[in-house]
């Protein structure tokens, strides 16, 4: 596991972020862990045992862009079989990984799935973070006294599935398919056109989508391109 400096997380290009590189050490540095923590204002306070047991989750080849405690919302996107979890949530290079306290419940989702992101304040010191997948939605709390954090949550998640999920599933059509694949070819193509970020016009969502492609937001189905 690496753990991106905080540094990096605030000014460095994403598109320079190593992608190959030696395996590192299983346990990350507590120093790098508090740096993390103190770029998005993460209380580790009465946390630290979620913590603690998300950690492992994280693999030797993810760099971990952030971390933290939380409750989570998990639902399909019609609003049916709606759960609520208190756990801890990680972004890496890879995918989006929750675990519930109680261990019972591990949610993975892979970066090239998720397609539309939004953030906002609910209160003085308390916010929400939010994503959508084809088939669900997910709303994390976030409490920070800094109004700034919560923009910076997602603005971090938006580069990360932008800039390693078009390759993610590229990756995942050769391994069913085989390189020669003309799915894989027309992605390949796709991939080289960029990805970008339209935000909705009426419900502001941030929706990541193919250039020449109409979508639709993922939160108020409003038409995009």
């Amino acid at each position: 596991m690496k753990i991106l400096d905080a540094k990096q997380i605030m000014t460095a290009d994403i598109n320079q972020l190593p992608q190959t590189r030696t395996p590192p050490p299983t346990e990350p540095r507590r120093d790098d862990l508090k740096a993390l923590f103190k770029v998005f204002d993460v209380s580790t306070f009465m946390y630290r045992s979620d913590i603690r047991k998300t950690l492992p989750l994280v693999r030797n080849d993810e760099i971990l862009f952030y971390l933290k405690p939380t409750k989570a919302t998990i639902a399909n996107k019609d609003g049916s079989n709606r759960n609520i979890h208190h756990g801890a949530i990680f972004f890496s290079n890879r995918r989006v990984l929750f675990r519930a306290t109680s261990g019972m419940v591990i949610e993975e989702f892979d970066l090239h799935d998720i397609h539309s992101v939004a953030s906002q304040k609910t209160g003085f010191v308390s916010g929400q973070l939010s994503f959508c997948t084809d088939k669900q939605r997910v709303d994390f709390d976030m409490t920070s006294s800094e109004s700034t954090v919560y923009g910076r949550v997602e603005s971090t998640l938006i580069r990360v599935v932008m800039e390693f999920g078009p390759n993610l599933y590229v990756e995942k059509l050769r391994q069913d398919h085989g390189s020669n694949s003309p799915a894989v070819q027309q992605l390949q193509d796709s991939v080289a056109n960029k990805a970008r970020v339209v935000e909705c016009t009426s419900c502001a969502a941030q929706n990541i989508i193919i250039p020449g492609i109409v979508g639709k937001c993922e939160y108020c189905d409003r038409l995009i391109d």
